[in-house]
């Protein structure tokens, strides 16, 4: 049996003790010292409840449950890098993919919808996590909320129209949903505004790693078949780093940069700790 909430198991002996003694408290022959123990007890399932995401996180990263063959299946159909890793890293992946979906909170914008489908939370971890996966940080530990909207959004912080936008303050990525599910389907057709987001993240956790800094947009059109202003176009933001393209291109174009701009791919690999 698998323990998916585990604040609740800490909380439930508690919770037992507070009906029994607020039961025998009312009793008319009752001491009046046992109802002294009702204000610990309160105190107790309060600090539970204020910390039971923290408690049911720490649980799931001891105890990961494993993924069903559905989910893995999934994320094998979706991943290339999933599927060249040994069984052992694998196992490691669906881990960490539980993990991931545990400790973040997923949230949906807009009319028609509030709640962030499983498959969806599923491949969105996936994509983070092959970026991080042989970092010492692959969970994002400074991020803790996904938001999606339907379609391009506008921000307080960005007005015009865009895909993707990063708040390393706050902890919280937000990304158009319809663009990001079109470049998981067809990553060599569409730019993959969700690798973008999570390598945007990556970098602002790691800011002080060696990353290529010659970087071009003819170099990254060259890479990608991708025209810069049909990237400029999806993205819609009012300045790009051109780090953060490229990132997602190592990880989407990988064969191409490897062949066209090896000395650039072999520098990304070190960043991220993969074989070469």
């Amino acid at each position: 049996m698998h323990i998916h909430y585990f604040a609740r198991i800490v909380a439930l002996p508690f919770a037992i003790a507070f009906a029994v003694v607020l039961y025998f408290s009312s009793q008319t022959f009752a001491s009046e010292s046992l109802s002294y123990w009702l204000l610990p007890l309160v105190f107790i399932l309060t600090i539970i409840y204020v910390f039971h995401n923290q408690l049911d996180q720490w649980w799931h990263k001891k105890f990961p449950i494993p993924l069903d063959q559905q989910d893995k299946d999934l994320i094998s159909q979706f991943s290339p890098f999933y599927r060249g890793l040994s069984s052992d890293e694998q196992i490691l992946f669906q881990d960490r993919v539980h993990i991931f979906i545990k400790s973040k909170d997923f949230t949906a914008v807009g009319k028609d919808q509030n709640t962030v489908p499983y498959d969806v939370q599923l491949l969105t971890a996936m994509i983070a996590l092959e970026i991080s996966f042989y970092s010492d940080n692959p969970n994002y530990e400074n991020y803790d909320r996904v938001v999606f909207y339907k379609h391009p959004f506008p921000t307080p912080g960005i007005q015009q129209l865009h895909t993707v936008e990063t708040h390393h303050e706050d902890g919280v990525i937000l990304i158009a949903l319809d663009y990001m599910s079109a470049a998981i389907k067809a990553p060599d057709r569409y730019y993959h505004v969700g690798f973008h987001a999570f390598f945007e993240a990556f970098v602002q956790e790691h800011p002080n790693l060696d990353y290529p800094s010659d970087l071009t947009w003819e170099m990254l059109e060259e890479i990608s078949g991708f025209k810069a202003d049909a990237m400029q176009k999806t993205l819609g933001l009012p300045t790009f780093d051109l780090l953060h393209i490229a990132g997602y291109m190592f990880f989407v174009f990988g064969d191409q940069m490897k062949a066209l701009y090896p000395t650039t791919y072999n520098q990304f690999a070190k960043v991220f700790n993969k074989p070469i």
